[in-house]
């Protein structure tokens, strides 16, 4: 059986009734990318996981759309660690997220004081 190598971490999507959708900085979540989706072939290419995109993930609520703020590739024992506890990525969104989700991370990181020089989560990503 083959491990996931990549993990990504992101923020939930929620639906605020004042606000509409936006992002919930309360708490940051891991979830794991299964060896099936990281070999998923778009237009011959392997799929690149980005900040600043969005994936559909597997929670205890059931599935759910979240903003991915990291990517990390681990080494496969670390990651066997890991998977025990992840929740899989279900769906990667292969366009960039809505810019109203990139503007409320942005404030995120100016309000936690984050450095946003090296946040690459950007239109262009």
């Amino acid at each position: 059986m083959l491990m996931p190598r990549i993990v990504i971490a992101g923020f939930h999507i929620e639906d605020d009734p004042e606000k509409g959708k936006v992002l919930n900085t309360k708490k940051k979540y891991y979830w794991r990318v299964s060896a099936h989706t990281e070999n998923k072939k778009v237009d011959g290419k392997n799929i690149e996981f980005k900040k600043g995109h969005l994936a559909d993930v597997l929670t205890y609520r059931g599935p759910q759309k979240v903003f991915i703020i990291g990517v990390c590739i681990a080494e496969q024992e670390e990651v066997k660690e890991w998977a025990k506890k992840l929740q899989r990525v279900l769906k990667y969104h292969l366009e960039p997220a809505d810019t109203r989700y990139i503007q409320q991370y942005k404030e995120y990181l100016k309000k936690t004081k984050i450095d946003t020089q090296n946040t690459h989560a950007t239109k262009e990503d």
